[in-house]
């Protein structure tokens, strides 16, 4: 590479230093709530599965299906918060802990569907009037 002369311009792209990194675009915020909407939408699909197949499944069964809608849920979440976050590490922390509710409330919202369906929903409303906290026991 020859020497530049005082009258040209300087090549048009300089990268980064070694060390620093560009400034990210993406919205940490965004990316939680984006997320948030999205495993809401994936736990509400996994609580209609189990009310549909709950006379058929066994207790290996659901544990498995249960596993599989928290690695879904926890995959689809962490993509959308690695992708839209970039590098902040409040996005990641967020991204966790909704996957994890996501998975939680998945399960305990099919619960009460389930006695609500098998007796009625009287019986669902007296059931929680007397345990409010049914289903993250259950869980």
């Amino acid at each position: 590479m020859q020497p530049a002369y005082p009258m040209q311009p300087g090549p048009p792209f300089q990268p980064a230093p070694f060390g620093q990194r560009p400034s990210a675009g993406g919205n940490p915020v965004g990316a939680v709530l984006l997320a948030f909407f999205v495993s809401v939408v994936v736990s509400l699909l996994y609580s209609g599965l189990l009310l549909a197949t709950y006379q058929d499944l066994s207790a290996t069964t659901a544990n498995v299906l249960y596993l599989a809608h928290a690695l879904l849920n926890g995959a689809i979440v962490g993509a959308l918060v690695g992708s839209m976050g970039h590098r902040s590490n409040g996005a990641r922390i967020g991204g966790a802990i909704v996957a994890a509710l996501g998975a939680f409330f998945g399960y305990a919202n099919a619960l009460p569907l389930i006695y609500a369906v098998k007796q009625s929903p009287t019986a669902l409303t007296d059931l929680l009037k007397v345990e409010p906290f049914f289903p993250a026991k259950a869980w």
